[in-house]
């Protein structure tokens, strides 16, 4: 039961991999106006995110292990990569509101998301 609850985990992971991937590919090939499309990748990122917790969460339950090094890791990276998107969204409302493109914010902040959570889920998987 606890390989299937890992596995589930990292399967999310994944699947909020690829939201990023999303977000990433569509601020860069849709032209301007594109709020509408924002608005849903963003809705699809902390839709992936919720579900990462969740999974966590109930792995961390399920396992009864401790709150040690990894789990603290794993916990304020997916804050960390929550504060960066929610940034970035402000930020292109703003640029957005201005007429000024987007382009190149939301490359960057994707990108550290991305590397960041890469980080993570490769470090995890070889402490564990």
């Amino acid at each position: 039961m606890i390989e299937e609850a890992i596995t589930y985990h990292l399967v999310t992971i994944e699947m909020l991999l690829a939201a990023m991937i999303f977000n990433l590919t569509v601020s860069q090939l849709v032209k301007e106006p594109f709020a509408k499309i924002i608005r849903s990748g963003y809705f699809l990122f902390w839709a992936m995110v919720s579900m990462v917790i969740f999974a966590g969460t109930v792995l961390f339950l399920i396992a009864a292990s401790s709150f040690d090094v990894r789990v603290f890791v794993m916990v304020l990276g997916i804050v960390i990569i929550g504060i960066i998107e929610f940034k970035r969204v402000r930020a292109n409302t703003m640029l957005w509101m201005q007429e000024k493109s987007i382009k190149k914010s939301s490359l960057l902040s994707i990108m550290i998301e991305i590397t960041l959570l890469l980080a993570i889920y490769f470090w995890a998987t070889l402490v564990r």
